[in-house]
Order: C-alpha cells, then sequence, then structure tokens
C-alpha cells in the first residue's frame, strides 16, 4: 500500500496563514487542509484550501438535490477569501486602514508614533515614493526638509535643548511644517505595508513551527500585542529604549530612539512601561537561546492606538 506524500510543512504553513487559519467557505476555525481534485499526492498551491470539519466532508459529498462543493466552487471561494484576508490584514496594519474602520471619536489618536525615517526610506522599494501623497512630498523637497530620496535634511541652525523631549526630529522644523512631515512619514509607511505585505504574528501563527517555515533574516512582521519599553541609555537629545515582548517560548526584541518618536505622549507614555501597541518590524536575525527562540528585530514604525479589535475582522466573513 502507497502513503500517500505528506504536504510539506512550508506549504501547510502557508496554506493556514493565507486563509488566517479560518475555513475558506465559512471562516470558522479551519481544521483540514483538502486537496481540490481529491488527488493527495497533489501538493501544489493551487490544489489546496483549508476547510472546516463540515465543509471538508461536504467536499467529498455529491449531491443531487443541492449543489456540491465542487473543485470550481471551492477555488472560488478560496480566491475570494484569500482576498478578503490580505485586504483586511493591509487594513489592520496601517493607520490609513485602522481610521476607516473607526468611527471619528475612536479615530482620535490613531498614528504612527514611531518611524525609523531612514531606515524606511533605506529599506523602501523605488517604487515607494511614487505612491505618496506627491503635493506634499514636492512641497517639503521646496522647502528643503527632505530630499528627492524622501531622507530627511536637518538644518545647520539646530540648536539642542536641555530636554530629550524637545530633542525630536520633528523640533528641528516649524510646528505646522513638523505636522506636515509627520504626515508625509505616516503615508510612506502606510505605501510601505501595501509594499511589502508583512507577516502578521498573532494568537494563531505565534508559534516555533510556523516561524521555522515563514520567517527568516529580512522578513517584514507586524505584530499588535503587550509590550515592555525600558529606558536603557540616555543622552541630552535622546534616549535609547529597549523593547521585548515574549509568549510561548518565543520573544521579540529590538531598540528605539525617542529622537524618532512624534510627540512629547509617546516618548513619556506610549512607548514606555508596559503598552501594548503596533509594531512593523524587520527582523535581523533569529536564534535559540536557553530553550527560547529569540527574533532580533529592526523597527520601522511603532504606532499608537491601533485597535485590538482590528485583528479579528480578519476572521470575519
Amino acid at each position: 500500500m502507497n502513503k500517500r506524500p505528506a504536504i510539506p510543512s512550508k506549504l501547510r504553513q502557508q496554506v493556514n496563514y493565507d486563509s488566517a487559519f479560518a475555513c475558506a467557505v465559512c471562516a470558522a476555525k479551519g481544521d483540514q487542509i483538502h486537496h481540490i481534485d481529491k488527488d493527495n499526492s497533489n501538493n501544489t498551491t493551487d490544489n489546496l484550501v483549508l476547510l472546516c470539519l463540515a465543509h471538508h466532508d461536504e467536499a467529498h459529498t455529491t449531491r443531487e438535490l443541492s449543489q456540491s462543493l465542487t473543485p470550481k466552487r471551492l477555488k472560488e471561494f478560496r480566491n475570494k477569501w484569500y482576498k478578503s484576508v490580505n485586504e483586511r490584514r493591509l487594513l489592520a496594519a496601517s493607520v490609513g486602514g485602522q481610521k476607516s474602520h473607526l468611527d471619528n471619536f475612536m479615530q482620535v489618536g490613531v498614528s504612527w508614533g514611531y518611524i525609523n525615517h531612514g531606515r524606511l526610506v533605506q529599506t523602501a522599494p523605488k517604487e515607494l515614493l511614487t505612491r505618496v501623497d506627491q503635493t506634499l512630498f514636492s512641497r517639503l523637497k521646496q522647502s528643503g526638509y527632505i530630499d528627492e530620496r524622501g531622507i530627511m535634511i536637518r538644518p545647520r541652525d539646530v540648536k539642542v535643548s536641555s530636554t530629550l523631549l524637545r530633542n525630536t526630529v520633528y523640533d528641528w522644523y516649524p510646528h505646522m511644517e513638523s505636522l506636515a512631515l509627520h504626515m508625509f512619514y505616516s503615508d510612506v509607511v502606510d505605501s510601505f505595508v501595501s509594499l511589502v505585505q508583512p507577516i502578521h504574528l498573532s494568537d494563531h501563527s505565534w508559534n516555533r513551527t510556523f516561524i521555522k517555515e515563514m520567517i527568516s533574516s529580512g522578513s517584514f512582521i507586524f505584530i499588535n500585542r503587550a509590550q515592555y519599553f525600558k529606558r536603557t541609555h540616555e543622552e541630552e537629545e535622546f534616549a535609547e529604549v529597549s523593547v521585548r515582548t515574549f509568549k510561548r517560548k518565543i520573544k521579540i526584541q529590538y531598540q528605539l530612539d525617542t529622537r524618532h518618536m512624534f510627540g512629547t505622549t509617546s516618548i513619556t507614555c506610549s512607548f514606555s512601561g508596559h503598552k501594548s501597541c503596533a509594531s512593523l518590524l524587520q527582523v535581523k536575525s533569529i536564534e535559540d537561546i536557553e530553550q527560547e527562540r529569540v527574533l532580533h528585530c529592526t523597527p520601522i514604525a511603532l504606532g499608537v492606538g491601533f485597535h485590538l479589535k482590528m485583528q479579528y475582522l480578519i476572521n470575519e466573513h
């Protein structure tokens, strides 16, 4: 008796992730990966779909008086569901997407409170700047605040303040211009998310197998969870903040510079102590330390006021 070939682990993780770990037909908990053509040896992406137990049984049942889950219908359900999941992930990982699903009152305070300006521009694909507000981009270039690459230009007459709360990059410029710069870079981050489509680490994907198969050095990830912020070094112009979050023997850690935070609230409250926040990160390296898998990351941006409920929109049909 020939043993059916197992679905490769990485492909299994990909199918689960693309389907948000939910049935592509009804959005209930996904239990079985089904071979659409019923050929268990055909382990190709286009031939696989995640189903709940009920719809997996139905996919193997031919009905005379009702419409069966034919291969064609299964692919239609799957493709529509994949598209919806991807769109909702992009909404959950951007300021614009967050605000589009909140009423006017709840929109207040939702922003990218930290943006790693240099890293963002250096890491971004070349076509990124063609997707942002071109009017604002041109205005900031003409004013001499940013260059053609979108990199911030520090004015020559910048004076160091006596407090790090007044020494962010936004304090280099007049108040209205600093707001314009933050709007511009926030738009850049949202566009960056749309282009790179970071891997979302949620409760379903927060496990060693998923991380082993789906994440490597250079990967972009998005998390929205409680994190620990601790100042590890402080100077006149900035403070270095160490950040970590962990669960199930998996830890994510990275460093922040308060110079790149927007507003004093970000420095004193939003990114201090034990707080929930959204983080767009690039993985530098992964190592195992004393039975714990550690992801060392570089921050791209941190979101303030991102609502955890947005994660569950992914699993709403």
